[in-house]
């Protein structure tokens, strides 16, 4: 995996990086979703329509499919694919600096607490 090819790309294709058992019970889900979709947006999907939305509505998915939904999406293989991307990208810079100036803030307005509680008890 290479985040350079997402920071020029703005998305990366990465071949088996899931295998067929971690991707059948997604499939299953995505199956149940899509018919029961199509059941009230057929016309428009024979129009062209690619963009079936609210995948993880209830009344497209049911409790388990939705769960195993969740499940891959929240999968530690994901995740950490994810955050190896963002760690990368000018967006985790500016967290990272946002978050030495909280850092810092915090660290001034401690010695501003500690000088002025020196100060009162004196």
């Amino acid at each position: 995996m290479n985040s350079l090819d997402y920071q020029e790309n703005g998305y990366l294709h990465l071949r088996q990086f899931f295998n067929a058992q971690e991707l059948a019970p997604l499939e299953s889900a995505l199956r149940t979703f899509h018919n029961n979709w199509l059941k009230e947006n057929n016309s428009a999907y024979q129009a062209g329509a690619i963009n079936s939305a609210y995948i993880s509505a209830k009344k497209y998915l049911p409790d388990g499919d939705r769960e195993t939904l969740f499940h891959f999406m929240m999968s530690q293989k994901l995740t950490d694919m994810v955050k190896a991307i963002l760690i990368t990208t000018p967006v985790a810079e500016d967290l990272k600096t946002i978050s030495k100036g909280i850092q810092t803030f915090n660290q001034n307005h401690l010695a501003i607490n500690l000088s002025a509680s020196l100060i009162a008890k004196d």
